[in-house]
């Protein structure tokens, strides 16, 4: 997919602290916009790469408007890792992308790790980050806002093979809330939203993660 193809739409996250989640979900039940499950939650996985100077974080926390990450997403199970994909997550402030990379018949984390580095051309990537969450898919009434929310967050370290232990994680108590939708839509965002009572704020898990294991 070249970049002049990519679709961008908004992605913008709510995250909530574990003493306001009976007011989350007393918010989606009764919220005007109507937003109902689309389909049962999944649990989602993800080991991200970094290069060793750790450039695609740093870019996120100094604001850089436009950037870049990498990362590999299955879903369920250890047992499905090999159906996974690897995705070029782009950022352009509050406006997201993703294009894709299929490393074909990859079945463990260690042969995932040198397959990047022998196809990716854009840095010398290495495996930054382990984590995984539940997540729920909601979608208001006109079908034109989507909305997910993240629980049971989890984070690790992986070993410079791209091996990791699942019985290592820390855990993090908050739900992120992200509501996406179209660059057209964005004039009826506000009627939607006007009754949300939780703060938009920047949220990175890949950023929250590292932070949280290395400082």
């Amino acid at each position: 997919m070249s970049t002049s193809e990519i679709k961008y739409r908004y992605e913008l996250k709510y995250p909530v602290d574990p003493d306001r989640i009976d007011s989350l979900y007393w918010t989606l039940k009764t919220h005007s916009a109507g937003f109902r499950l689309k389909h049962p939650d999944r649990k989602i996985n993800n080991i991200y790469f970094d290069n060793v100077m750790f450039n695609y974080a740093t870019d996120n926390l100094f604001g850089i408007s436009d950037r870049i990450k990498y990362r590999y997403r299955w879903y369920n199970g250890i047992e499905n890792f090999s159906k996974g994909i690897l995705e070029k997550k782009l950022k352009k402030n509050a406006l997201g992308s993703k294009a894709y990379h299929d490393p074909g018949a990859i079945d463990n984390p260690v042969s995932l790790a040198e397959w990047v580095k022998d196809n990716i051309p854009d840095k010398v990537l290495n495996p930054s980050l382990v984590n995984s969450y539940l997540r729920s898919y909601y979608l208001d009434y006109t079908g034109r806002f989507r909305l997910t929310l993240d629980r049971e967050l989890r984070y690790v370290l992986p070993s410079e093979d791209g091996n990791f232990d699942s019985n290592r994680m820390i855990s993090d108590k908050r739900i992120i809330v992200e509501i996406k939708f179209d660059q057209a839509h964005a004039d009826q965002f506000d009627a939607i939203m006007h009754d949300w009572p939780f703060r938009l704020s920047k949220h990175s898990k890949y950023v929250t993660g590292l932070v949280s294991l290395l400082y």
